[in-house]
């Protein structure tokens, strides 16, 4: 529901890589649909992460083709970390299918949680990747659009650029506040800007994680403070 995901916000952003988020959705529901949600997490998170990796992939084959990629890194790694990022998306679609889908998963699931081995059909399966490739589609273009705001062109370019910030961070491990500074210490470091366009792309990416995590994380601290003195 809406106070779990808020509530969740509120553990991600005091959690090294919001893993606090999770536990925190999982425990706040009914016990008897902690399985149920549990379920739904990892089905969620793995389906989101795909898209997330694929995306990175393709933004980093892009930009490795066109010799866009300033960082210094040498040709020949760039394609060395071109490799392993394909090799590393292409198995991880293929996580379920190695577990033999859904039936194994659910045993595993019914196992471990109690959760009856008919809740995770194929349908939901194909829906939740479906649901994560568009709730990815929607971030990258809040993203896009707070950017362009500033003055940066809005093209396929910056696109690519978001699609590379997302998966490096995905990666890094951090400890900071739901990420914080992360994001827009990898958008500098990719975009290598000219020195009036650097406030411009700090605001937007602050503002982004305000608006995404910021707020939701100080409603999400209200609701269980509320509940916690009622």
């Amino acid at each position: 529901s809406l106070r779990e995901v808020l509530v969740g916000a509120t553990f991600a952003i005091v959690t090294p890589n919001r893993t606090g988020d999770a536990v925190a959705r999982v425990a706040l529901l009914p016990a008897d649909e902690r399985p149920l949600g549990t379920q739904a997490w990892l089905l969620g998170t793995w389906a989101q992460a795909g898209w997330t990796l694929t995306f990175g992939t393709v933004a980093w084959w892009a930009c490795t083709a066109a010799g866009q990629i300033h960082l210094p890194i040498p040709d020949g790694a760039q394609w060395t970390v071109l490799t392993g990022l394909a090799a590393a998306s292409a198995v991880w679609w293929l996580l379920s299918h190695l577990a033999r889908s859904q039936r194994r998963i659910n045993r595993w699931l019914e196992a471990r949680w109690g959760l009856a081995s008919d809740r995770w059909t194929p349908r939901q399966h194909r829906g939740q990747i479906a649901l994560s490739g568009l709730r990815y589609a929607v971030f990258a273009t809040q993203f896009a659009a707070a950017v362009a705001a500033w003055g940066i062109e809005w093209d396929l370019a910056l696109y690519t650029t978001i699609a590379v910030v997302f998966l490096g961070n995905m990666i890094v491990p951090t400890a900071a506040l739901a990420e914080l500074g992360v994001r827009e210490a990898l958008l500098v470091a990719w975009m290598q800007p000219q020195g009036e366009m650097l406030p411009g792309l700090l605001a937007s990416a602050f503002l982004v994680w305000v608006v995404n995590l910021g707020l939701p994380a100080l409603i999400g601290g209200g609701l269980q403070f509320q509940r916690r003195d009622g």
